[in-house]
């Protein structure tokens, strides 16, 4: 397979690459159950985890190109390029098979349908990049913010401000093509209601800021976020009064605690899905949590359960812990 997919319409995708996910979508590669158990375990550890505080936890998939726009895969791939072939339905469907499919509605978003509701491929993605586009966007933060108001958040932001460009995709630079013009949604109230007030200066993996609002109070969140969220932060911060956003997937419990956020986000670029956040260990977590007191509570709900492998659940504790919440016991 090469490295880039050249498509219908002069859509590209991506092919040959380190996370072979696109090999899963065409029926190459099958996720083992197992892997699939330890995924299914870490995100209902943490959910449970923040329940357990207070917080309210949301693992949000970001759709990948190749799955949404698969009817404009080359001819020969089409065929192969099968919806049950996501790993997001074997997913799916192991929870349903554990019987914890509801748990899993509880903190899941899949932002599939968000991109489908548009009427064009061009409005749903880039030509020549991995990314959606900032209408894509759009609707997609209009969709989560829908699913989470209970009243605290508040309404979506009003119609974007619209800017035109052009811009060169992440593909269109492995295959050699000049920039394509792309439409740049922004939102004026942002950069007068909202101030960065830490920034570790980190572009990607790792990087942390804090950003602040002015407006009264409103909730604060934790954000590990993707490079797709990026396309509707203006609009998605202007919610809470305080965002630590961290690039990467991993939930550091201490900056958890610290923080003492009402959300944490976790947005997941499906073509990343199936390598599970190796989270911080539990020897952090009895740490703050034993200084606000409730040790004993958390570690009779949630840590004899993991057992050693610590806040991060291992292959071989996955199928243990994925029982006891099967059970009722957790």
């Amino acid at each position: 397979m090469e490295q880039i997919i050249k498509g219908e319409d002069g859509f590209l995708f991506v092919g040959k690459e380190s996370n072979r996910y696109t090999e899963f979508l065409l029926g190459n590669l099958v996720p083992f159950p197992a892997d699939l158990d330890r995924l299914i375990a870490c995100h209902l550890t943490r959910f449970h985890f923040c329940k357990n505080l207070g917080i309210r936890y949301f693992w949000i998939l970001v759709p990948s190109k190749e799955r949404i726009l698969s009817h404009l895969l080359p001819a020969d791939l089409r065929p192969r390029m099968l919806p049950n072939n996501a790993p997001i339905h074997a997913l799916l469907g192991r929870a349903f098979d554990l019987g914890l499919h509801r748990d899993f509605a509880s903190f899941f978003i899949d932002l599939s349908d968000a991109l489908r509701q548009l009427s064009t491929d061009g409005d749903r993605f880039h030509r020549t990049d991995t990314h959606w586009t900032h209408r894509g966007a759009w609707s997609a933060y209009q969709h989560i913010i829908q699913r989470l108001n209970d009243g605290t958040l508040g309404a979506c932001v009003a119609t974007p401000r619209i800017q035109d460009a052009k811009q060169q995709g992440d593909l269109g630079r492995l295959a050699d093509l000049g920039p394509e013009p792309i439409r740049h949604f922004s939102n004026p109230a942002f950069s007068s209601e909202q101030q960065v007030v830490f920034s570790n200066e980190v572009v990607n993996n790792g990087g942390l800021q804090i950003i602040e609002g002015t407006s009264g109070w409103r909730p604060k969140a934790l954000i590990l976020r993707s490079s797709s969220f990026d396309y509707f932060k203006d609009f998605f911060l202007t919610h809470f009064s305080r965002s630590m956003t961290i690039f990467g997937p991993e939930l550091r419990p201490e900056l958890l605690m610290h923080e003492k956020p009402d959300y944490v986000f976790h947005f997941q670029q499906e073509r990343y899905m199936l390598r599970p956040p190796q989270d911080t260990s539990s020897t952090f977590v009895t740490k703050y949590l034993a200084e606000k007191g409730n040790i004993d509570d958390f570690r009779n709900r949630v840590e004899d359960f993991v057992g050693t492998g610590g806040y991060f659940l291992r292959q071989k504790s996955a199928g243990a812990t994925l029982h006891l919440f099967r059970s009722g016991q957790i």
